[in-house]
């Protein structure tokens, strides 16, 4: 289906205008480009208006911007507030005790994904060890029953002793 963009003159695929649902057709009467167009001349235009409803709605709404930017910057997170409190506290990995550097970026938040909420907060090894066990209990278990399986370390052993 085709339709005149009212700026441009031009016919064009409707894919090319935006959604309105106020329209007849659904579709806005400017096209996309012509739109961007006009709204980044209207800006020019309007420069300190649209900066002072900015500020207002900003001054007006500060919990809505902070909550925005936090979901942006973090993700969306349950728990966010109270582990963000910790997160300024906690010296060192709550997996394997190693105590933070001063590098930033050095403490990582554990994000339970399934359940949306941050499980803690580790050190980047012990996350990237976590995550590649599957980011599940039955995968450290199964690490582990590896780990404490001595028939493989006596094979190991013996192979050892045929190479020498």
């Amino acid at each position: 289906m085709d339709k005149m963009c009212c700026g441009c003159k031009e016919i064009k695929n409707v894919v090319d205008f935006d959604r309105r649902a106020a329209s007849k057709d659904g579709r806005f009467y400017r096209c996309k480009v012509c739109q961007a167009k006009y709204k980044k001349k209207y800006y020019e235009d309007n420069r300190e208006r649209e900066v002072s409803k900015r500020r207002a709605y900003v001054a007006a709404n500060p919990e809505m911007i902070k909550d925005r930017d936090r979901k942006r910057r973090y993700g969306h997170c349950v728990n966010f507030e109270s582990t963000m409190i910790r997160y300024n506290s906690v010296t060192k990995c709550e997996c394997c005790n190693t105590v933070f550097g001063d590098i930033k970026g050095d403490n990582t938040k554990c994000i339970d994904h399934s359940k949306d909420i941050i499980r803690g907060l580790i050190c980047g090894s012990c996350n990237t060890g976590i995550g590649r066990l599957g980011d599940s209990l039955e995968g450290v278990l199964q690490a582990v029953n590896y780990l404490t399986n001595k028939d493989k370390y006596a094979i190991m052993e013996e192979t050892k002793g045929e190479n020498k």
